[in-house]
């Protein structure tokens, strides 16, 4: 399986079943329904938070204090956006099979200040680290509460890296794996290191070692709540959302749900991964 990077030229390709490469799928997911949803949406701001610029956006790793707690489960919502036949973003089902040609990409939302991580698999287990991109926001993937992001960016200056494209013939499956994190994950590189890492080793993406993935397998064990919001799928890219991404400003809690939702069961949950398969024919 060739490994998606931010370039729609580069295919989501081939066969991975995760499970017998070494990699465990998340436990049986529970789903709430609204209750989920309502408590991703109820952190929304009321009025509109813009985003820091990207050279003051990185949190130093803060030294966990035991008597701060977290007040609010993570929580984590991406929409699949599908390409349709105007060219505009509309909302896709992430089980459903893709075809030749097909382009598609992510919109991201967290409900709450962490570190954004996204990583997918060739066809014998190894990983790819897709975001953070050392070519987008100078390798940063701290993300705001609430503040919509897209992998790949259509901020883009070449249209042909603005979208996934499934380019390869034939039948495949993929796994997409989203981590969202309190704080930076030991021995990945961001910002100034992943850009140097990147012009050292001469390749498009990073590849995490097996010790560090091993922490991303941790977290998939923790119980999650899920919930597909089957009522928003088909829809065009919401406006209100199109300028929060454009402008990296929050979302309002009454703008659009992300299609997918995942939070944390646990409030002290230091780690959550969302994980999807796409399948192609």
């Amino acid at each position: 399986m060739s490994v998606p990077t931010i370039s729609a030229k580069v295919c989501l390709a081939a066969a991975v079943v995760l499970a017998s490469a070494g990699f465990p799928l998340a436990q049986a997911l529970t789903s709430d329904g609204d209750q989920t949803r309502d408590a991703f949406i109820r952190t929304r701001p009321t009025t509109v938070k813009q985003a820091r610029p990207v050279s003051a956006r990185h949190k130093p790793a803060q030294p966990a204090a035991a008597n701060i707690a977290p007040r609010e489960p993570l929580g984590l919502g991406y929409t699949l956006y599908a390409k349709n036949r105007q060219g505009r973003p509309e909302r896709a089902d992430p089980a459903q099979v893709f075809a030749t040609g097909d382009e598609i990409r992510f919109v991201v939302e967290a409900n709450q200040d962490a570190y954004l991580y996204v990583f997918n698999a060739d066809s014998k287990g190894a990983l790819r680290m897709i975001y953070p991109h050392a070519r987008l926001q100078n390798g940063d993937n701290f993300i705001r509460g609430h503040v919509p992001y897209q992998v790949p960016s259509a901020k883009e200056p070449d249209p042909a890296d603005q979208w996934f494209v499934f380019l390869t013939p034939g039948e495949m499956r993929e796994q997409i794996f989203f981590v969202l994190s309190r704080s930076p994950l030991p021995d990945i590189p961001t910002n100034e290191r992943l850009i140097q890492a990147m012009r050292q080793s001469g390749q498009e993406v990073w590849t995490p070692p097996a010790g560090v993935w091993s922490r991303v397998e941790l977290a998939l064990e923790q119980p999650v709540k899920r919930t597909l919001l089957r009522n928003e799928l088909g829809r065009t890219q919401d406006p209100i959302e199109a300028l929060a991404v454009t402008r990296e400003i929050g979302l309002r809690p009454n703008a659009a749900a992300p299609s997918v939702i995942y939070l944390s069961e646990s409030v002290e949950a230091h780690t959550l991964v969302a994980n999807l398969e796409l399948v192609k024919q």
